[in-house]
Formats: C-alpha cells, sequence, structure tokens
C-alpha cells in the first residue's frame, strides 16, 4: 500500500512550498481474513447424516498466500457425544476431533497456496 507524506512548514506568516514523498507499506505478519460463509441459519435435521457447513468460504492474507491451519468450533450449544464435525482427509489437509471441546483442527501437510477448494474435496 502506497502512502503520500506532504511536509509544509509555516514561519508564523507564510507557508513554504509543500513536498511530498510516497512511502510503501508493506504488509508484516498481518491474520489471515475470512470471508463468504454464508449468513443464513444452516437447518438440520438430527441424524440426517453430514452436512456441508459452507460452500463460499474465502482466506486472505494481506501478506503470504500460506495457511499452516484452520479450527472449527461448535460455539453455541454443544452436545458431547452427539454433536460431530468432520473433514474428507486431502493430500495437503489434516485433521483432528476433539469431543471434549467441539473443536476440529486442520492442519496443512505441505506449506503451499491452500484454497477453499482443497478444503471442500
Amino acid at each position: 500500500m502506497t502512502r503520500t507524506l506532504t511536509v509544509q512548514v509555516n514561519d508564523g506568516t507564510l507557508a513554504s512550498n509543500a513536498s511530498t514523498r510516497s512511502v510503501v507499506v508493506v504488509p508484516v505478519n498481518d491474520a489471515p481474513v475470512l470471508s463468504g460463509v454464508e449468513p443464513t441459519t444452516l437447518a438440520y435435521n438430527e441424524s440426517s447424516g453430514a452436512k456441508i457447513i459452507t460452500a463460499a468460504l474465502a482466506v486472505a492474507d494481506a501478506d503470504s498466500a500460506l495457511l499452516a491451519s484452520a479450527t472449527v468450533r461448535l460455539s453455541v450449544n454443544y452436545r458431547t457425544g452427539q454433536d460431530v464435525l468432520g473433514y474428507v482427509s486431502t493430500a495437503t489437509i489434516t485433521g483432528a476431533w476433539d469431543v471434549a471441546t467441539g473443536i476440529l483442527t486442520l492442519r496443512v501437510r505441505i506449506r503451499w497456496p491452500i484454497t477453499a477448494s482443497h478444503c471442500a474435496r
């Protein structure tokens, strides 16, 4: 991102000419940003089998196309032994379900650009 710095001085009576310089700001270790998850409530009938949570998830990171991990959590009304989150293992992603906390942790096996399509397989 480029910003412009403008400097001008004043002697109490007159202002000087304005001098400008461009400054390129390089993002360093910005957090990734999630978007695209559908805002509507997902309907699920008890015991009806697996259901895809989102088909539109997008991840962006200003300073890296590489992801290391992700977590998906049943954060409200989680029922131990009844609720389960799963995933389909791929060549690039492994996962672990923690029944005690209701958290599915996904990890990247090989660090290269991972997209939502890798997660949807």
